[in-house]
């Protein structure tokens, strides 16, 4: 799974920073949106144009660093429960797809019994 950076489509990550900025504008279309905005700014001390200019700073670099640093930590089995919940004719599909990533799963047929039993 590791990438070299600048390796990233360039293409799609400008797609998703354009989705990104978008919903962030569309959020203050309202005046009850603009009051939440301005209250999540208060609470986060950052403002949408700051989270804007940081959207647009984005890089194939920091791709690579927060796949590094947070994105595969979801996966790794001594400090996270990854639970799949799915119909169980794709429990297969999914975990074959899971080993293509060095993920094994146990598959267990009730959550609350699993978590009750530790």
């Amino acid at each position: 799974m590791e990438k070299a950076a600048g390796a990233w489509d360039e293409a799609a990550l400008e797609g998703c920073k354009s989705a990104v900025l978008f919903s962030l504008v569309e959020d203050i279309g309202t005046a009850p949106l603009a009051a939440a905005d301005a209250m999540l700014t208060y609470l986060s001390n950052t403002s949408t144009p700051e989270l804007i200019r940081q959207v647009l700073t984005i890089t194939p670099a920091d791709l690579d660093r927060v796949l590094q640093s947070r994105l595969l930590a979801l996966f790794d089995q001594s400090k996270t429960l990854l639970v799949i919940v799915t119909n169980p004719k794709k429990v297969d599909r999914i975990s074959k797809q899971f080993e293509e990533l060095k993920v094994s799963l146990k598959e267990i047929s009730s959550l609350e019994d699993y978590l009750t039993t530790k």
